[in-house]
């Protein structure tokens, strides 16, 4: 997801309906969470009829195409910590395990922030991979320029034939490949979306913990477990790391409970997982929104998304106390999974026009 799409789509958020024209409705600043938590199985919250009319609707639109010819597999939608909406495609359901793509991204970024909480790491570490060697100009990359994308190595990211699929073939490991790769720009200084920076960041702090596997374990108790979430497929290289950019499947409802706990500030159910800090970081900035920043995109000062190739997408809306996961077969549009989102998102913010 480029730049400039993601702006483009940010507009979104101003509502649109359904082809009818632009609904006038600008949703509260934010919501005050109930804080509910789904035990084992969630619990469902109704809507509305004339809400849950627009739900389908706005999803008959995308779901007239099947997974194969480029629709959804899955789109669900939380809020106040409850399903209020969940649809799937024939052949996909509840237990349907989804690749998230680069949605795995925003999950590293909360491994960072739990690292950083710990003192485990910080975001002005350098000389993060044993490539670097004092004197090599790499060195000077920070765990900062990495989260924000401003690495300054060179990248091609498509993913057909550019360096991800190179990278995931590589015997010595994913991290090993982008580490490999010459400075183009001055670290910090030039955005540039890059897989490959998330498996150097992945492998930096999978090294801080011990090496191999140890960053899968510390996902597992510090993350996963936490919120219960049981389908995680984390997808490991040669080497045993978490290839820490794609990579991290599971159900959309395993997603929404990762969601469900960044709408409520980095807790579940009373325990501190990540420090609302760390969430805020991630919306702080002065720029454009539609920015991409500590490896989410910010839609706005309120909503973050966490976004996959061929349509998969996590979007998190505190003005709305809403979570929607979006899954999706390959989509033809990279942005689409995000764009059913923000329709979802504003079939819900119809309940406050009253």
């Amino acid at each position: 997801m480029t730049r400039a799409s993601a702006v483009a789509v940010t507009a979104l958020l101003v509502l649109t309906s359904c082809g009818t024209g632009t609904e006038t409705f600008v949703a509260p600043e934010e919501t005050e969470s109930v804080a509910e938590y789904p035990a084992e199985e969630w619990l469902r919250a109704d809507v509305a009829a004339d809400i849950a009319e627009e739900f389908g609707t706005r999803s008959d639109k995308w779901f007239a195409r099947t997974p194969a010819d480029g629709g959804p597999k899955a789109a669900l939608v939380v809020r106040g910590g409850r399903i209020v909406f969940e649809r799937y495609a024939d052949g996909f359901g509840e237990s349907s395990v989804m690749p998230s793509f680069s949605v795995a991204k925003s999950i590293l970024s909360v491994a960072v922030g739990i690292a950083i909480d710990r003192g485990i790491i910080s975001l002005g570490d350098s000389g993060l991979h044993p490539a670097w060697t004092a004197d090599d100009p790499r060195s000077a990359i920070t765990v900062e320029d990495l989260l924000h994308m401003r690495s300054g190595l060179q990248w091609d990211e498509d993913f057909a034939t550019g360096d991800p699929s190179r990278m995931l073939a590589s015997p010595a490991g994913v991290a090993d490949y982008a580490a490999r790769k010459p400075l183009v720009a001055e670290p910090g200084s030039t955005f540039s979306y890059s897989t490959g920076v998330s498996a150097i960041l992945a492998s930096y702090l999978g090294r801080r913990l011990g090496g191999g596997t140890a960053l899968a374990g510390f996902l597992r108790d510090n993350l996963f477990a936490p919120l219960g979430i049981t389908s995680m497929n984390l997808m490991l290289d040669e080497s045993g790391e978490w290839v820490g950019g794609i990579g991290a499947d599971a159900t959309v409802r395993d997603w929404a409970r990762f969601g469900l706990m960044v709408r409520n500030g980095g807790t579940w159910d009373g325990e501190r997982i990540v420090s609302s800090g760390w969430l805020d970081y991630s919306r702080m900035s002065k720029e454009l929104d539609g920015v991409y920043l500590a490896h989410w995109w910010r839609l706005s000062s309120t909503s973050l998304a966490a976004v996959g190739l061929h349509g998969q997408a996590i979007i998190v809306d505190e003005s709305l106390d809403a979570v929607v996961v979006i899954a999706y077969g390959d989509a033809p549009d990279e942005d689409e999974g995000l764009q059913l989102g923000l329709q979802l998102l504003g079939a819900l913010a119809l309940s406050y026009a009253d």
